[in-house]
């Protein structure tokens, strides 16, 4: 009997571990609702999840993004984008950048407003405000006021702005931060994620002597460019690929006879480029290679009609842009061009340097 009782109850163990190992199916966790309300002169958003969620934020520039990433999150129930358009938060949207992760992206003003995140009962609050809280205030509120969890429920912004006074404003004081904390996250330096395409100006300064006597020291020059930014290898961010074209016209006069001689010289170029973000300012540097062509046009009387022929070159350039909107930037640079070639066994010099100005159109890829 007791061999009998000893294989019943560890028939009953096997049989709870089966099921607790197979019967159980887990439960697809999902983001219930993101809701959003002006109190003390800051937006605090808040999203709803269950507990046991974890996240992980992080800040991006230009443009500025506030980016918060849900690992174990299969979806969200709630409709995007928001409008917001207040304390400097433009848009809410979400997306899945993987199948396992859901992302939560709060698109800023350029300049970047102020915030903090929160751990609530219901999930997170997000405050954002656009001037510093003062230390002493936060001094005063962690020694005055304990710890207290935000409200059970924030009232949706489609409710009636009667009853969202009722509800939320006994509770306004609660919602301070209790922890002092850093404004704002470091954020990391990153690229212009977008496609850019704008027209430039400028004058091209050439090196050889027989050249700048004839046609002067320097000469007007137009062109279009183009870039395209490649994506980040293990982190290292802001190379992007560089494209432009530009052309040149030039008149003289030779220097016997003073009779009028025109040149036209064509630049292709494709570089390499590094930028640096530094919110409204993004210097670069780069490097690539040219193909230039030149034709020099006599008069119809002159023994040669035309002398022309094309050569490849190196250059190197910098510079940097302004940025005026998210989709718009201006653009300075210089590119310092190296590049020889023979006519009739003669050496001629096409390199120079060139200075140019800009603007550019950015556009999501």
């Amino acid at each position: 009997m007791k061999n009998m009782k000893r294989g019943l109850i560890g028939l009953s163990l096997l049989t709870l571990i089966t099921f607790s190992m197979f019967g159980q199916v887990p439960e697809s966790k999902e983001i219930k609702s993101i809701s959003y309300q002006i109190m003390d002169d800051q937006l605090k958003v808040l999203i709803e999840f269950e507990k046991g969620i974890s996240y992980e934020s992080l800040t991006i520039m230009n443009p500025n993004r506030l980016v918060i990433d849900f690992p174990q999150v299969s979806g969200i129930a709630v409709a995007t984008p928001i409008e917001v358009n207040k304390m400097g938060v433009l848009t809410i949207r979400s997306g899945k950048p993987d199948p396992t992760v859901t992302r939560i992206v709060f698109d800023l003003d350029i300049q970047a407003p102020l915030f903090k995140i929160e751990d609530v009962e219901q999930g997170i609050q997000i405050s954002f405000w656009q001037e510093e809280i003062e230390e002493p205030i936060l001094e005063k509120v962690e020694e005055e006021k304990p710890p207290v969890e935000v409200p059970a429920k924030i009232t949706e912004p489609e409710k009636p702005a009667e009853k969202k006074k009722e509800e939320v404003k006994p509770e306004a004081k609660k919602a301070e931060p209790t922890e002092k904390k850093p404004a704002v996250p470091p954020a990391k330096s990153t690229a212009r994620d977008k496609f850019t395409i704008g027209p430039f100006a400028g004058f091209y300064f050439m090196q050889d002597e027989v050249f700048t006597e004839i046609y002067g020291s320097s000469s007007f020059l137009f062109g279009a460019q183009y870039s395209l930014p490649i994506p980040p290898i293990q982190g290292f961010r802001g190379l992007n690929i560089w494209f432009a074209f530009s052309s040149q016209k030039s008149s003289g006069q030779t220097t016997f006879f003073e009779e009028d001689i025109t040149l036209k010289m064509m630049d292709v170029s494709l570089a390499l480029r590094y930028s640096f973000d530094l919110n409204k300012f993004s210097p670069f540097i780069g490097f690539g290679i040219d193909y230039i062509t030149f034709k020099e046009t006599y008069p119809e009387d002159f023994p040669v009609s035309s002398t022309e022929g094309s050569e490849t070159g190196f250059h190197i350039q910098g510079g940097t842009l302004f940025h005026i909107t998210p989709f718009l930037a201006a653009k300075a640079f210089f590119k310092y061009n190296m590049a020889e070639t023979y006519v009739d066994d003669i050496r001629v010099n096409l390199g120079g340097t060139q200075w140019a100005i800009g603007i550019l159109y950015r556009f999501n890829l």
